[in-house]
């Protein structure tokens, strides 16, 4: 099981589902999980699984939303491309991304971009609206993170949405802690019924997720 053919899987699933095909993610993932399993040879395909979708997930989530995310009119960039990308003429637009992006951590540490996997901004003025981190479980996440603290409290970031992707259902203590915490939003990918409703106003569907975006940027 390659990430190319994992995108082969959930494009069969848009051509049957169309635009709805994003609903269908847990069915992608057990079908490509099968197949994974048929590839494995050794002795813990468990462990090889999580290991592959662990590296995948976030690309898996951006190549499942970027169109989306471009139709709204918001443009969507990976933490990789951003972070390796010279600010020249060529990627003028992504340069200013990254620096209404930065942490400044003090005059002895320099500024650094938060440890995300998915920026979404604004293509107009290149204003970051949302950052995306996904984890394969809840249990990888246990508190605020830094850099969230940071994004908060500095007035040229606080308005950036911060969304926390994650898979697995069965994790609502996790969730309860987390969402009592902070800000951020968790966003479940896979089914409804996964989701404690005491804490439904921070845990939220994809399908929900992409909503607020559109709702952002109407209000911009």
């Amino acid at each position: 099981m390659t990430f190319e053919e994992l995108k082969k899987i959930y494009d069969k699933k848009k051509i049957l589902f169309g635009r709805n095909a994003y609903k269908h993610i847990p069915e992608v993932l057990e079908e490509a999980k099968a197949q994974h399993k048929i590839d494995f040879k050794g002795k813990d395909h468990e462990r090889s699984w999580r290991i592959f979708i662990g590296k995948n997930l976030a690309r898996f989530i951006e190549y499942v939303i970027a169109n989306k995310v471009k139709n709204i009119g918001l443009g969507i960039v990976s933490y990789n491309t951003l972070k390796c990308s010279e600010i020249t003429t060529t990627n003028r637009k992504l340069g200013r991304v990254k620096r209404n992006l930065v942490i400044f951590y003090g005059k002895d540490y320099g500024a650094y971009m938060p440890d995300v996997d998915v920026i979404i901004f604004n293509p107009k003025d290149c204003e970051v609206v949302a950052v995306l981190s996904t984890k394969v479980t809840l249990r990888e996440r246990n508190s605020l993170t830094d850099w969230e603290k940071r994004l908060a409290a500095d007035e040229c970031t606080e308005h950036i949405k911060v969304y926390f992707l994650s898979l697995y259902k069965n994790e609502n203590q996790s969730k309860r802690a987390i969402t009592k915490q902070c800000k951020t939003t968790t966003v479940n990918i896979l089914e409804d019924n996964c989701i404690d409703t005491q804490l439904c106003s921070k845990v939220k569907k994809l399908d929900k997720l992409l909503l607020e975006l559109q709702s952002i940027l109407l209000a911009a």
